[in-house]
């Protein structure tokens, strides 16, 4: 080593996430951020990570990932997360790094890990980052350029009364999705009788309904005279394509009670809220329905399993939750989707596993099923 080598200051350690914005959708990127950004900060190490939304939204330009680093894949801390069920995706992840992974689990909060690439959803207990609220909800404020459009949504909101109800409806794929451990379409009938229980305990309420599907809205909550972000007027400016999904999540943010799908899209916009002094959430269990929570002392997603949550649903579960929820339409579907959704996860898993090892490693996985 060279005299000026001894001098040179030591690299800052990296905290790299080359898969944000490839495993699940917004609402899970806000946690995987999130994660990565704390992690970091407690490790004193720089991040880096692939462009995503958050980019444009929020203003968040870390630096692209820039080397192969060693894989750390999530673990839960109960329960089996999707790598543990599907174990090809570790063998793929360590074959396109070139190097042996390691886990992380919420220990790494207190214990610090640097020089290392994230995999995972990061779905942790909210309990592990309450003392860091402030520093998240300041990551994801949007940016000036559409700041405008969405407080003037806001303000219209506020026109029609005093309390501002919103409640999240994601109905589109859950319905198709029988298969993964914590999806189910939230009945209407539910969210009304949950209004109708606390609808009078408010001043001058106005309900928000922010869905995936606004079809039939008006006619299922009639009685509540439901708004939406359209009859808002509420619209990024142009150029903003692809994230027409915002506005709700920014509006959600902004109520003064917040009811949430069991979806990590409103779950990261009920902990972004600095307002509303009531959550709730909806159960797949029919005897809980929809819930009281506290967005910082929860787990983001209610999994099937309960204190051993599996992100797989076994066939039975599957086709008891979908009658509960939406009937025998519910359960005519899920006998239609679960075994094509099974069979897509057997197909997947060996295309992961050719990948990584070749046909003897495809023939393992055959073997595992």
């Amino acid at each position: 080593m060279s005299r000026e080598d001894e001098h040179r200051p030591p690299s800052r350690p990296v905290l790299a996430m080359s898969s944000l914005g490839q495993i699940g959708r917004f609402g899970n990127q806000i946690l995987q951020y999130a994660a990565l950004r704390i992690l970091a900060k407690r490790s004193g190490a720089r991040v880096e990570c692939p462009n995503w939304d958050g980019r444009r939204l929020f203003g968040l330009n870390d630096p692209e990932v820039r080397s192969q680093l060693t894989p750390a894949i999530e673990t839960w801390e109960r329960g089996e997360s999707l790598f543990h069920r599907v174990p090809e995706l570790v063998a793929y992840i360590e074959s396109i790094s070139g190097k042996s992974s390691i886990r992380v689990g919420v220990e790494a909060l207190e214990q610090g890990v640097v020089d290392v690439d994230l995999w995972g959803h990061f779905q942790w207990h909210m309990r592990h980052f309450a003392g860091d609220q402030e520093f998240l909800r300041s990551l994801f404020d949007p940016v000036d350029a559409i700041r405008p459009s969405l407080d003037e949504a806001v303000g219209r909101l506020r026109a029609r009364g005093r309390t501002i109800v919103g409640i999240h409806l994601r109905r589109a794929d859950f319905g198709n999705l029988p298969l993964l451990g914590f999806t189910f379409a939230t009945p209407f009938q539910w969210w009304r009788e949950w209004l109708e229980k606390v609808w009078n305990d408010y001043d001058d309420p106005v309900l928000l309904v922010c869905s995936d599907d606004l079809r039939g809205l008006d006619r299922e909550f009639q009685r509540f005279s439901p708004v939406t972000s359209p009859d808002l007027g509420v619209s990024l400016p142009a150029g903003w394509n692809g994230m027409e999904y915002y506005p709700d999540f920014h509006l959600l943010s902004q109520c003064d009670v917040v009811g949430i799908s069991n979806s990590t899209f409103s779950f990261a916009a009920a902990l972004l809220n600095r307002r509303a002094r009531q959550f709730a959430r909806a159960h797949w269990d029919p005897a809980r329905r929809i819930i009281p929570f506290d967005p910082w002392d929860s787990p983001p997603l209610l999994y099937v399993g309960n204190e051993c949550p599996r992100v797989f649903k076994r066939f039975g579960e599957a086709l008891r939750i979908e009658y509960d929820t939406q009937g025998t339409s519910g359960v005519v579907k899920c006998l239609l989707n679960y075994p094509v959704a099974s069979t897509k996860i057997r197909f997947k898993r060996l295309s992961l596993a050719f990948q990584a090892g070749g046909s003897a490693a495809a023939m393992r996985s055959l073997l595992r099923f």
